[in-house]
């Protein structure tokens, strides 16, 4: 004999497969405890997890922001040393100009002067040019065929204002290098002292120019190799690994570590790495942001922004591990919190396992206990066995338990007591177990 439970699934018996009506299910409207309890458990979970997720990363872009603006005030002092540089630089130039000798426009004048006076190391070389343009140099001396005319660093000296250029290529020399410009007048200026004079600029005294300020009568530039200019840029303190870059007006750069990209004057603007090309425009219209990039292979933070005496802007790259060292505790932090929420979870889970298991276990005690207590009150097995699948149908909440006696000799299924609920047929009687052969195989293997 045998306990047959199933679903109210529309069937008849020895046409359809027993695989497909033993099936559970519970009654409409009622959840098991099981569900309930991990539903309970899964929100909980969801909620702590989810307010500590938040918590991490609202405190992760503080920290960022902060490291952000850390880096901006780094670039701000890597480019007022460079800007301190240039104006010491520009204020060199103006001194020899402003000198009776250079204000003379007599190159056999001021040649030996302007020799002689030309200590400053960064400098390859002055020239000196009238207002046509046609000049002097002091390693040369006159150079024929050649005019500055159409050199923008001429235009804007010859029109009075001291000027940094972007990169050159020397047309006598084919050097790459920067002029420093700045205009020769007949009397000696001291508006342009005030605003150039790296010690005097630093009191932000006002340098309006005279209104019956000379007019230039010609132009004394300093000539600087853009390996002088690396040479000035490594020895800022930038930090290790960090690195710091200037680009001119152009998009051109002054100077990068990767010397690739400096062997031939080309813009970063027109750049393949779209990184590179999107801070290289940002940069040319001086804007002041950091962004994080990939470049060189590496991920790092590129804090940016403008120089004072000149069109150029400066980057500084930050390598990303040392930017965001400071998020290394957060970070041991975050993994605690979530192995610890992870251990919880897998006990929270296995508690669960063991409350189901200990809970069936005592429905199962029950129902024992009740069953006994009803073959005790009554040794009828008609009644014991009704009993027997009232109980199994209450306990397990399904729609039809059957209780069958198998007939060897007759290989007939009899079913002689069910419990069912009372919209669903009836299906106490006989059936032929030759359209139930997977059932008979298992019945007669004694298998559940």
């Amino acid at each position: 004999m045998f306990f047959e439970l199933c679903s109210s699934s529309t069937r008849q018996l020895g046409k359809t497969s027993i695989s497909q009506v033993w099936q559970r299910k519970y009654k409409p409207g009622r959840l098991p405890q099981k569900l309930i309890s991990s539903l309970v458990i899964g929100s909980l979970i969801l909620i702590v997890g989810g307010k500590a997720f938040t918590s991490y990363w609202i405190l992760r872009s503080l920290i960022i922001k902060n490291l952000e603006e850390k880096a901006l005030i780094e670039v701000k002092i890597t480019s007022h040393e460079i800007d301190e540089w240039l104006a010491f630089m520009i204020y060199y130039v103006e001194s020899l100009a402003n000198n009776s000798s250079g204000r003379s426009m007599k190159w056999w004048k001021a040649e030996p002067f302007l020799k002689e006076e030309i200590e400053q190391p960064d400098y390859h070389m002055l020239l000196m040019a009238n207002r046509a343009g046609y000049y002097y140099t002091t390693k040369t001396g006159f150079v024929r065929g050649k005019s500055l005319s159409d050199r923008a660093y001429f235009k804007q000296a010859i029109a009075g204002k001291a000027n940094v250029s972007d990169l050159l290529i020397s047309r006598f020399t084919g050097v790459r290098q920067v002029s420093i410009a700045v205009p020769i007048r007949s009397s000696p200026s001291i508006a342009q002292n005030l605003s150039t004079n790296p010690l005097l600029m630093r009191l932000n005294l006002p340098s309006k120019p005279s209104k019956t300020e000379a007019k230039p009568i010609g132009v004394l530039a300093g000539i600087v190799p853009i390996d002088r200019i690396t040479e000035a840029r490594s020895r800022l303190g930038i930090g290790r690994g960090s690195y710091a870059f200037a680009l001119d007006s152009q998009g051109v750069p002054i100077t990068y570590p990767n010397r690739l990209y400096i062997q031939e004057p080309k813009s970063f603007l027109n750049e393949a790495n779209p990184s590179l090309a999107k801070i290289a425009k940002s940069m040319v219209n001086r804007q002041r942001e950091v962004k994080l990039v990939q470049l060189e292979g590496e991920w790092v933070y590129v804090a940016y922004a403008p120089l004072k005496f000149t069109n150029w802007s400066v980057g500084l790259a930050i390598p990303k591990a040392n930017l965001e060292q400071e998020l290394t505790a957060l970070n041991l932090l975050a993994s605690v919190v979530g192995t610890l929420l992870f251990g919880a979870t897998n006990a929270a889970g296995w508690q669960l396992q063991l409350f189901d298991k200990t809970k069936e276990r005592a429905a199962q005690e029950a129902l024992l206990n009740r069953i006994t207590a009803r073959i005790r009150a009554s040794l009828d097995l008609e009644t014991i066995l009704q009993t027997t699948v009232d109980e199994v149908a209450q306990l397990l909440c399904l729609d039809r338990v059957m209780f069958s006696w198998y007939r060897v000799e007759e290989e007939m299924l009899e079913v002689v007591w069910e419990h069912r609920r009372q919209e669903m047929p009836s299906h106490l009687g006989y059936f032929d177990v030759k359209n139930l052969e997977k059932l008979v195989g298992s019945l007669r293997k004694c298998e559940i």
